[in-house]
C-alpha cells in the first residue's frame, strides 16, 4: 500500500489559518528556506504527491488551467520531495506547471492515472510534449482506467444538456484502454507504462452535475450520479486477466507484461523513494 495525496495544500500557509496566528506555525513561508509539515508527512507515510487537484493552487496549474506555471513555491516544494524520497505526480496538473516540474527533476516524476490526448481530447489527459518529458525523467504513465477518460470530449463537452441528461456513450472497453498503453509505447517505449486504474470509491463523485460544476466541467465528464463509470471488466484488481489477455493477443511479451504490471512501478519507486 504506497500511501498518496492529490493536492499539496496542506502545505500552503493558510491551511490551519495564519501561520503568525498558529502556536506551532506549520507551514511558515515568511522564513527562508520556508518551514512546512512536507518532513512530517513523510514520517507519517507519504510516498506520492501531486500539487495541484485540476484548479490551480499555490504552487501551480490545474489541469482546468493551463494559463499557470509552477510557482516559486511549487518549485521549493518539489525540490524538497524529490531531495527527501516522495515521488512527484503530475496527474492533475496543467501542462505548463508539468512541463517546468520536469524541466527541474532530478528523479523519475509520473502521472500515476493519466490518458493520452491525443487519442481522447479531454483536458485530464495528457499531450505527448508530458509523456516523452515524464519519459526523459525516467518516469511513467498509469494508464487510468475512469470510462469518460476515454470516450468523452471537449468536443462532447459543448453540448452542455447532453452532458448532464445524456445520451452518454457506452462504457469504454479493455481495448480502448489497451490502445492508450499501445500509443505509449510506440511513443517513447515499453519501460514508461504502468495501470492507473483510479480505482476505489464506490460512492457518487459527480455532484452537482457537470453543468453546474466548476471542478468537474461539462468538457471533462459527463453526469454519473452513482459513481465513477470504469472500462468494460476493468472495475479493479479483479480485472487483471482480462487485461492480461488483452496484452496477449496483441503479441506483448511476458517481459513486456510484467513490466506494466507492476515492474515499471517498483523501478520507480526505487529510484524515488532512497529505496
Amino acid at each position: 500500500m504506497v500511501v498518496g495525496m492529490q493536492e499539496c495544500t496542506p502545505f500552503e500557509p493558510e491551511w490551519f489559518g495564519n501561520p503568525n496566528n498558529h502556536p506551532k506555525k506549520p507551514n511558515n513561508w515568511d522564513l527562508n528556506p520556508p518551514t512546512t509539515q512536507l518532513s512530517d508527512y513523510y514520517d507519517a507515510g507519504l510516498r506520492l504527491a501531486n500539487l495541484t487537484y485540476n484548479l490551480p493552487n499555490f504552487f501551480g496549474g490545474g489541469c482546468l488551467d493551463d494559463r499557470t506555471p509552477l510557482s516559486s513555491t511549487g518549485e521549493f516544494l518539489v525540490q524538497q520531495m524529490q531531495e527527501m524520497g516522495i515521488l512527484v505526480d503530475c496527474s492533475h496538473s496543467s501542462e505548463r506547471t508539468t512541463l517546468d516540474i520536469i524541466s527541474m527533476a532530478t528523479r523519475p516524476v509520473v502521472c500515476s492515472h493519466s490518458n493520452v490526448n491525443a487519442l481522447n481530447d479531454n483536458p485530464r489527459n495528457i499531450s505527448d510534449r508530458v509523456i516523452k518529458g515524464i519519459a526523459d525523467t525516467g518516469g511513467l504513465i498509469g494508464v487510468n482506467a475512469v470510462s469518460v477518460f476515454l470516450n468523452w470530449s471537449r468536443k462532447d463537452g459543448e453540448d452542455i444538456d447532453r452532458a448532464d441528461t445524456g445520451p452518454f456513450p457506452p462504457p469504454a472497453t479493455i481495448k480502448q484502454y489497451v490502445d492508450v498503453m499501445d500509443y505509449i509505447r510506440h511513443l517513447v517505449g515499453i519501460d514508461y507504462i504502468g495501470i492507473g486504474g483510479d480505482f476505489g470509491n464506490p460512492q457518487p463523485q459527480i455532484a452537482p452535475p457537470p453543468s453546474q460544476s466548476f471542478l468537474y466541467p461539462p468538457e471533462m465528464t459527463y453526469n454519473q450520479p452513482h459513481g465513477l463509470i470504469y472500462v468494460t471488466n476493468f472495475h479493479g484488481p479483479d480485472g487483471l486477466p482480462f487485461l492480461r489477455a488483452e496484452l496477449v493477443r496483441r503479441g506483448y511479451s511476458s517481459v513486456d507484461i510484467a513490466k506494466i504490471l507492476g515492474g515499471n512501478w517498483m523501478r520507480i519507486f526505487r529510484e524515488a523513494w532512497n529505496a
